[in-house]
């Protein structure tokens, strides 16, 4: 509910500008209204409660071409692209008895295309090219994810538990000796290091 509020909030303010109602201008018609939902999505990622979980551009995982935007835009940018090319499918339909409309409509989705796919390639090419001239060493991770429903997460009694959990997969993955060891950002719904003893401990871990 809680994350559901930035997406009402700020397309309820949205619908004040009444942006498809601005004669011809591309901005009010093509991009005012990604822009706005990609700030809604960056303002729910900040705070203590900010997560960019759920934003639009993780839609596009399945889609190498398209992710390879992300390098330049990062996630809110693929959200961008996504919202932009929602918005001309409808502007297609609002226009489809207009020939013109409807043809640089349909050149503007080309040029759209083409510009990502093109990126996508030329960036997909150039690291397996660098991957294939240079000497790139390899490096072993360690990903520590335990498995806690999601009542056991909220039981303030339980934290304790889960953070020693992960002190516990932790030593067993440290028998693989990697280079990296990765804990997820959130281990549990608190504000782990402002805990004296769970910092004191993982500086100690560390030292090991």
């Amino acid at each position: 509910i809680y994350y559901s509020l930035f997406y009402g909030v700020g397309l309820w303010l949205f619908s004040f500008l009444k942006p498809f109602e601005k004669g011809n201008s591309i901005f009010y018609r093509y991009l005012l209204f990604p822009a706005i939902f990609v700030l809604i999505e960056w303002i729910r990622s900040l705070g203590v409660f900010g997560n960019p979980t759920g934003s639009l551009g993780y839609s596009q995982t399945a889609f190498p071409m398209f992710l390879h935007l992300g390098s330049l835009l990062g996630v809110f940018g693929i959200s961008f692209f996504c919202i932009l090319v929602n918005v001309c499918f409808y502007q297609l339909m609002k226009n489809a008895n207009n020939t013109k409309k409807r043809n640089y409509i349909t050149l503007f989705l080309i040029a759209i295309f083409v510009a990502v796919f093109s990126w996508g390639i030329f960036w997909s090419s150039f690291n397996q090219n660098y991957a294939n001239t240079h000497d790139i060493p390899k490096v072993k991770l360690a990903l520590i994810q335990p498995n806690h429903e999601q009542k056991v997460k909220l039981d303030s009694s339980k934290r304790t538990f889960i953070r020693n959990n992960y002190f516990d997969l932790t030593y067993e993955a440290l028998e693989s000796k990697p280079s990296l060891v990765f804990w997820p950002e959130t281990i549990t719904p608190a504000l782990n290091l402002e805990n004296k003893r769970f910092t004191k401990k993982l500086k100690k871990f560390y030292r090991k």
